[in-house]
């Protein structure tokens, strides 16, 4: 398995997603891509400059580092998390 599916929420936009993320990738990186989406999905734009978010699991309000690649983190398929 090379991916997961997670559920997203985004707490300063008020949305939810449902997103496939390769396990491969660290923290860092899975971060900027939800916000490119994120940012393509809506008018309103995250600024990733101004505030440079975290990434929580909703169920243990583990943070997690960014260098970390998330095959070596908890994150499953169906976990939920919170970008903030």
């Amino acid at each position: 398995m090379n991916r997961v599916l997670v559920n997203l929420y985004v707490p300063l936009m008020e949305k939810k997603y449902n997103i496939w993320i390769p396990v491969n990738r660290s923290i860092d990186c899975i971060i900027r891509g939800f916000i490119s989406g994120i940012n393509s999905l809506n008018q309103i734009k995250y600024d990733i400059e101004k505030n440079y978010p975290r990434l929580y699991n909703k169920e243990n309000a583990t943070s997690y580092d960014y260098n970390i690649k998330v095959i070596d983190t908890d994150i499953r398929n169906g976990t939920e998390l919170i970008l903030f």
